[in-house]
């Protein structure tokens, strides 16, 4: 990608923060006596806003490591967001519903982290007793939703919109944690015919550009704020300019 592209898709990128700082916020609601089902919808709007927050952020800060020659240490945080907007996008399909499946994911998490005990620290009996709390929360109303928390199974049921994000997660997801990939771009090989080899030239700045950086931001923040605005019916304000948002990026 050339940079007067690059520019072009960072450009892009703060467009669509402008879109999101100047925009309503979703109406906040007074919560009565109110049946689970009320209660997780409302719940997933605030949800849906901390995590369209999170991929704004995160992409943001990516971009911005870019821009100081930090392409490579940028890639988790567009693992991280391109996750959240996938998550965002079945949020919006499915609405509060997969707030009980999280409920469900974070018990597992948490008797995971109790279990760790045996092997590492021992937790205070506040913090164990906060855990069991939150434990007992989750329920197994919506339980068929749990394949869909895996990403793959997500991106299966919706294609057409979570394809792409998928395979691009895949590949944010070889270097973003310790593998042979996220050593490479550190070490150049010398091959056995030239004159220093066979061995290594070892370097402490990461030789490889990744140059789509802000693209990639882009596409994970644009996907973010659509699946928002359904989730926060503020559809009428966003959808227009998002719309111009997908005019730009296509004559790119």
């Amino acid at each position: 990608m050339d940079a007067q592209r690059r520019k072009l898709f960072r450009r892009i990128f703060f467009d669509l923060k402008s879109i999101w700082l100047h925009g309503p916020q979703p109406t906040s609601l007074q919560i009565g006596e109110i049946n689970p089902e009320e209660f997780n919808t409302w719940s997933s709007v605030a949800l849906a806003w901390g995590w369209t927050a999170r991929v704004a952020r995160s992409c943001e800060a990516a971009i911005r490591l870019s821009d100081d020659g930090f392409d490579e240490e940028a890639i988790p945080l567009l693992r991280s967001a391109t996750e959240h907007a996938m998550w965002l996008w079945w949020i919006s399909k499915d609405g509060g519903k997969v707030v009980e499946t999280l409920q469900r994911k974070q018990a597992a998490s948490l008797q995971t982290l109790m279990k760790a005990q045996e092997i590492g620290w021992a937790l205070d009996s506040p913090t164990l007793a906060t855990i069991e709390e939150i434990i007992s929360q989750a329920s197994e109303r919506h339980k068929e939703l749990d394949n869909f928390g895996r990403l793959s199974h997500l991106a299966k049921r919706y294609p057409e919109d979570l394809g792409n994000l998928y395979q691009g997660w895949l590949i944010e997801t070889q270097v973003s944690h310790p593998t042979i990939q996220s050593s490479s771009g550190y070490f150049e090989a010398i091959p056995d015919s030239h004159p220093d080899g066979p061995g290594f030239r070892l370097t402490r700045k990461s030789s490889s550009q990744q140059n789509n950086v802000a693209a990639k931001s882009v596409i994970a923040f644009h996907v973010a704020l659509t699946a928002f605005s359904v989730v926060a019916s503020l559809d009428n304000y966003y959808s227009p300019k998002l719309k111009k948002i997908e005019d730009q990026v296509s004559q790119i």
